[in-house]
């Protein structure tokens, strides 16, 4: 943590407190080395009376040692928002306690980003994902948190006359990520769109179209010429400066590199630890090798056979029967992604119609990748061709876990759609 400002401009200020390394699980993996998830920096502002924390840690007692720095820093000042990049639970699980020592701060988020949030609070996702990665969560009940999402189109909130604006970016390691511009000090926060020496997430990115969205994002970042750029999983001794944009940029290029020429996990991980030797956060490392490469050939553990029938007759029953056979794999409350774009229930009935008008057949093979007790991932992937001889790919990484009665629960799908000829896919 510091109490030297990294940024400051008149009135307005920018700290940064340094979270180290928290253990982790990873269940059914073996490493010669204590698991580690990533190292995780917070951000705080400050103006003349007001002040804003971007991000909070992921379990208790990291929260209590961050109320107990911004205690210090903001002296007799207010915290008055706590600004939350992206809906990965690492960054926000830690909201309440902030709260509970500072009572008067309101959590902000991007609608995408509130949205991404309720998923990662959803009763399976919590206990079925984080609390076996951070047994501590265990010790405390789920957040309850009241968070205020921005207007579509109203990225800017404003401090003590200060401009903070949220961009929303093409990419990152997840979907709906932002990251935080403070004209005033040349300043971005980059939660998880701009790395530092951390390895990164790259789960959520099994495509290079997917990749290459990330690095757009990057150059976003860079349209913004900050001269001050905070990556939020960077190392103790990392500064910040501009360069962490190219780097960033050169490991998702580097990955896919690497993918390419290797088959297995282990293959790849030995890869880019010699690629990237002075990284940390073998937890991360790990979790993105296994996902990428979906050949581990683990034993299955949902229906297979089920769930692609349930994509057939989406794509090639009666319109009569395509509601109910969508209801097979979501139900009416699901939020579903679909080449980063978060779909409503009723937007995504008229998508899913839209690409099976023109579709005479498909194909479909399933891979599953990892298990971790009820928890599963797997990559489905889908080849449908039309009457004018169009061709629609997709692929789909799916996250869920199973119940107590062995049925699949759908917790996050994120699905890649391209096509050979000029039709969209959405209506």
């Amino acid at each position: 943590m510091s109490a030297t400002p990294i940024a400051q401009s008149h009135n307005i200020q920018a700290y940064t407190y340094w979270d180290s390394p928290v253990p982790a699980n990873l269940a059914g993996q073996n490493f010669t080395d204590p698991v580690i998830f990533n190292p995780t920096t917070f951000t705080l502002i400050t103006t003349s009376n007001e002040a804003v924390l971007v991000d909070t840690p992921t379990v208790r007692s990291r929260a209590e040692a961050v109320a107990d720095w911004i205690a210090e820093i903001i002296e007799g000042r207010k915290l008055s928002t706590i600004y939350i990049t992206h809906g990965h639970g690492d960054h926000f699980f830690g909201a309440d306690v902030i709260q509970e020592r500072f009572p008067d701060a309101v959590i902000r988020a991007t609608q995408g980003t509130y949205e991404h949030m309720q998923e990662q609070l959803s009763p399976a996702f919590w206990d079925g994902f984080w609390v076996p990665t951070f047994p501590e969560l265990q010790e405390s009940p789920k957040p309850n948190l009241t968070i205020e999402a921005l207007p579509k189109g109203k990225d800017r909130f404003f401090v003590d006359g200060h401009e903070f604006r949220a961009v929303e970016v093409l990419g990152g390691d997840t979907a709906s990520s932002t990251v935080l511009y403070v004209p005033a000090l040349d300043l971005v926060v980059g939660g998880d769109v701009v790395y530092g020496g951390c390895y990164q997430y790259l789960a959520e990115n099994t495509t290079p179209e997917l990749r290459q969205k990330w690095i757009a994002a990057v150059d976003q970042v860079a349209k913004l010429h900050p001269k001050v750029v905070v990556p939020s999983h960077r190392l103790s001794t990392d500064g910040f400066e501009l360069d962490h944009l190219k780097a960033t940029q050169e490991y998702i290029r580097t990955w896919s590199r690497l993918d390419a020429e290797t088959t297995t996990w282990q293959e790849m991980e030995a890869a880019v630890v010699k690629a990237y030797p002075k990284r940390i956060g073998n937890f991360i490392l790990r979790l993105s090798e296994l996902v990428t490469k979906g050949d581990l050939q683990l034993p299955p553990f949902t229906n297979k056979d089920t769930f692609a029938a349930a994509i057939h007759a989406a794509f090639n029953c009666p319109d009569s029967d395509l509601e109910g056979s969508l209801l097979n794999l979501y139900t009416k409350q699901s939020i579903i992604t679909v080449n980063q774009d978060r779909m409503s229930w009723d937007d995504f009935v008229p998508y899913i119609e839209a690409i099976r008008a023109r579709t005479t057949s498909v194909d479909i093979e399933c891979h599953h990748l990892i298990r971790d007790g009820n928890m599963f991932a797997e990559r489905h992937t889908a080849r449908g061709m039309g009457q004018d001889g169009t061709i629609t790919k997709a692929e789909a990484l799916l996250l869920g876990e199973l119940n107590e009665d062995g049925k699949a629960i759908w917790l996050e799908e994120i699905a890649i759609l391209s096509s050979d000829s000029s039709h969209s896919a959405r209506k």
